[in-house]
């Protein structure tokens, strides 16, 4: 069961990389459009933009603008639980102890990793049978 634990945090681990890296290059975009605000007022003035915000042409591209600053802003703050997650998913891997998987565990609540989850929970049952078996 412990190596059933170990491959499933590796799969998870991959899968974390791979969200940390998606979740970063978006955040960069996010921000980098939230600075755009004459673009934004160009496509809103051509009709290549629409929007349901009301008002003149400069509020409509600074709620655009605002909107997309907070969601980089959300991005960013799930970008660093994601750093967080792959961190301790990878010491998990490493060491195995308890208190990791724990960790582990509660981490792949907050980042949404199924995988690390079902391993954290594997790691933990091999880790008290074991502990069992000894005493």
């Amino acid at each position: 069961m412990q190596k059933a634990a170990k491959i499933l945090l590796l799969i998870g681990f991959i899968f974390s990389i791979f969200s940390v890296v998606t979740v970063a290059i978006l955040t960069i975009v996010l921000f980098a459009m939230s600075g755009q605000k004459d673009v934004i007022i160009q496509g809103l003035q051509d009709g290549s933009i629409t929007t349901s915000f009301v008002g003149t042409v400069e509020q409509q591209a600074d709620a655009i603008c605002r909107s997309l600053s907070l969601a980089g802003t959300v991005l960013a703050i799930f970008l660093v639980i994601e750093i967080a997650y792959s961190v301790v998913t990878f010491v998990t891997m490493k060491k195995g102890t308890t208190g990791w998987y724990v960790a582990s565990l509660v981490l792949s609540i907050l980042g949404g990793g199924i995988l690390i989850l079902i391993g954290s929970i594997l790691g933990l049952v091999s880790n008290t049978e074991n502990k069992q078996i000894a005493e």
